[in-house]
């Protein structure tokens, strides 16, 4: 049955659990919605109270959500989550799980749409992107070493809920301008030690995961917070943390900074930096998402402006889609692109004001090919995804965002 106006109430536990129209769970029974807005966002998705939706009217089993419609639910369902903790102290542990093993397994089939959305949608809600982005970057680099699928996914569960101890101030402080005043450093600062009071709250006993929190702004030259930790005393997992954190902060755009290219963060971990992260860890990251990931932008020697979509096992020469020509003018539709050829080859990274508002469908999903009739190369509507608890974005050298 599709849920109508008047089957959910402000501030009242849901009887019922609600499905999007593909069938993925999107909130579950007793979860409880605070701000009439997100009520009306539910109503207007066509939502379910069964994964079948009206089964007595459909005739063809529902199609599969698209890229793009995959990675907001997550974002959607991520941010209810953390909204209800914070306001109401709901316990959201098994939603992180199930969160997490859900990420995990679509790593494991299609990393490149993932890592490409991630990418791609900076205008997503801040907070709330910036976690899958850590989550996506760190569950990856753990896929390419090996470790086991359980360590993976205590690691997701750590990624997911790294920061919950700064939402939504996360939200304020990236769209602040200037210094951060004390009382927010402060908040910076203890924050991952806040997350880990919040996680043993609802009942996570894990040492693991709940190291990872407690220790991924810890640096190996003990330059870190909040405990000046170094080396060997700080968990592997809360390295790799530190290290998908610190890319991840760079690659958003926050107010008063520009992102910065992926090359660019990569020379930091084995250069500049280079005492701060594990080397190894490092080496992994970078071998895995590789120098052009999938959702950047890049200048070809063409002199047309193409979108990476798909990485090959020679990073450096990944399929790209063409999306403006050399005068700058957008195609009707994305042009393929062979980095091996030398007149399609990457010249440089090339960061264009528009990316963000690009149809991500077209690059990812079905038979990953853009050709797809009817969509239109840019998305109509700016949507910010996320309920209320405060919108913004972020600030200052804090590796937190």
């Amino acid at each position: 049955m599709r849920i109508t106006q008047g089957m959910i109430e402000v501030e009242h536990p849901l009887t019922f659990d609600i499905y999007t129209e593909e069938g993925t769970l999107l909130l579950r029974k007793g979860v409880v919605i605070y701000n009439q807005s997100q009520i009306d966002n539910i109503y207007e998705r066509r939502c379910y109270n069964t994964p079948d939706g009206e089964v007595e009217l459909v005739e063809e089993a529902p199609s599969e959500p698209t890229a793009t419609e995959y990675v907001e639910d997550l974002i959607y369902r991520l941010d209810i989550a953390y909204n209800n903790f914070v306001t109401n102290g709901y316990n959201l542990v098994n939603d992180i799980m199930r969160i997490a093993v859900e990420v995990v397994k679509q790593l494991e089939d299609d990393p490149d749409t993932m890592i490409g959305i991630v990418h791609i949608r900076s205008d997503l809600k801040h907070s709330v992107i910036r976690t899958l982005q850590n989550t996506v970057f760190s569950v990856l680099t753990a896929q390419n070493m090996k470790w086991e699928k359980k360590r993976i996914i205590k690691l997701a569960c750590a990624s997911l809920t790294a920061n919950l101890g700064m939402y939504p101030l996360q939200d304020d402080l990236a769209k602040h301008e200037g210094p951060l005043e004390e009382w927010q450093k402060k908040m910076v600062r203890k924050h991952p030690s806040q997350a880990v009071k919040m996680l043993i709250a609802m009942g996570v006993k894990d040492k693991a995961w709940l190291q990872a929190v407690g220790y991924h702004h810890e640096r190996l030259n003990g330059s870190g917070y909040p405990n000046g930790l170094a080396g060997d005393t700080i968990l592997e997992e809360a390295r790799l943390l530190a290290i998908a954190d610190r890319y991840g902060s760079a690659i958003s755009p926050r107010v008063g900074r520009k992102p910065r290219n992926p090359q660019d963060i990569m020379r930091v971990f084995l250069d500049q930096e280079k005492d701060q992260y594990d080397s190894i860890l490092a080496r992994h990251f970078i071998a895995e998402v590789g120098v052009y990931p999938p959702g950047v932008t890049v200048m070809l020697k063409s002199g047309e402006v193409a979108v990476v979509a798909r990485r090959r096992s020679k990073r450096t020469c990944p399929l790209v889609y063409a999306v403006w020509d050399p005068s700058n003018e957008p195609y009707k539709m994305p042009k393929e692109r062979d980095t091996v050829f030398p007149n399609y080859m990457i010249v440089e990274h090339f960061s264009h004001d528009d990316t963000h508002r690009l149809n991500a469908d077209l690059f990812w999903g079905d038979e990953e090919k853009p050709n797809r009739k009817g969509m239109a190369l840019f998305r109509t509507i700016e949507e910010n995804l996320g309920v209320d608890a405060q919108d913004a974005d972020e600030s200052s050298e804090v590796t937190l965002f």
